[in-house]
């Protein structure tokens, strides 16, 4: 389960107070913690920003059953090119730099890391049973419930010496390159 050293990484965040923003969807139902996401490339934390941002593929589907006979949907449906576009804009109130990231991490995605969560009934109160426990439960941005979960799963682990096992989460996403 534990992820040694991630070397050097990029940090990104968003300006001013953000820790009263609890939206991360790795971050604690509690707000006890939150998450700093880190990449070793820049487009990976952004697009971790971006996440709960993307359009609903349900809402668009429904944009398509209207009919526009006048034209007044702006342009707005489907077929549209600037369809989850983010302007330029959205980068003015962030932040980021680089640093050295050391650490004890817990590698949810492992086998080894997912049998330890079913075990600890991390799954439980999603009523997801043993055999439909994999990865592609973790990457769905949309999962902000069960992710946080095995967030706070992952904080509340402490050793013997009444220490965190664990500095943070390593989640690997990829971001279509």
């Amino acid at each position: 389960m534990p992820y040694g050293v991630l070397g050097m990484v990029l940090i990104c965040g968003l300006r001013g107070n953000s820790l009263t923003m609890m939206g991360g969807r790795w971050d604690d139902q509690k707000a006890q913690f939150r998450t700093l996401y880190t990449s070793q490339e820049l487009v990976g934390c952004f697009l971790e920003l971006l996440a709960q941002l993307r359009p609903a593929k349900t809402a668009y589907a429904e944009l398509e059953e209207i009919e526009d006979d006048d034209a007044t949907g702006g342009g707005f449906f489907p077929g549209d090119p600037q369809r989850g576009a983010v302007g330029r804009e959205w980068l003015e109130n962030r932040l980021y730099g680089s640093a050295n990231q050391t650490g004890v991490y817990a590698d949810v995605t492992h086998s080894k890391s997912l049998g330890a969560l079913t075990a600890g009934g991390v799954f439980d109160p999603f009523e997801i049973p043993p055999k439909m426990v994999d990865v592609s439960l973790l990457k769905d941005p949309k999962n902000r419930d069960l992710t946080r979960t095995i967030a706070r799963w992952v904080f509340d682990r402490h050793g013997a010496d009444r220490l965190p096992v664990f500095n943070g989460v390593v989640f690997p996403i990829t971001n279509g390159r």
